[in-house]
Parts: C-alpha cells; sequence; structure tokens
C-alpha cells in the first residue's frame, strides 16, 4: 500500500504532463491542417 501522503506529486506531476502533452498534440494538429489546407485547399 502506497503512504497517503505520496499521492498528490506524482497525480501532480501526470496532470502537468498531460497538459503539456495535450498542448503539444494541439499544436501539432494546427500545424500539419495548415500544411495539408496550404497545399490542397487551394484547388
Amino acid at each position: 500500500m502506497e503512504e497517503p501522503n505520496a499521492a498528490p506529486l506524482p497525480s501532480r506531476l501526470a496532470r502537468l504532463l498531460s497538459a503539456l502533452f495535450y498542448g503539444t498534440c494541439s499544436f501539432l494538429i494546427v500545424l500539419v491542417n495548415k500544411a495539408l489546407l496550404t497545399t490542397y485547399g487551394s484547388q
């Protein structure tokens, strides 16, 4: 069993990492959409 005091730090780190991952993925999706629309959108 883990100690109750050990729980908040990993969950805070996991939330931070998930937020960074979400932000990075969103940014990459925007870049891919821009590239695709620039290439194929003007036809």
